[in-house]
């Protein structure tokens, strides 16, 4: 069960264990969505229905270093895709940075500081 609300949500398994995740509100642009150490949960990739988006997540606060995943791509005609983790994070040291490319692409991320 996930509650979401305004730019974070609480996860919940089996009433058990709780974790406050972070989302990046929907962007459509390259950008760093946190400096520091934290955990990835997962992405949203959204199409504009005809072009393809192809998205790069990076353990960094640039475009460049380890990627979190293997680069991603979203088919047009598939409208979104992309993974989500959680309630298990990946774990990131420097940051999380999204590369992304194709028009109309548009992305939203979930990550733990």
């Amino acid at each position: 069960m996930a509650i979401k609300t305004a730019n974070t949500a609480v996860v919940a398994i089996k009433n058990v264990l709780l974790v406050d995740v972070l989302f990046s509100g929907e962007k459509d642009a390259s950008d760093t969505i946190k400096t520091g150490s934290g955990g990835f949960g997962g992405i949203i990739i959204t199409t504009d229905g005809t072009n393809d988006a192809v998205v790069s997540v990076y353990d960094n606060t640039a475009a460049s270093g380890t990627k979190v995943v293997p680069q991603i791509t979203v088919k047009g005609s598939e409208h979104y895709g992309g993974p989500i983790f959680l309630p298990v994070l990946l774990p990131v040291t420097n940051g999380i940075y999204v590369s992304v490319s194709g028009t109309g692409a548009k992305y939203e991320v979930y990550y733990t500081e």
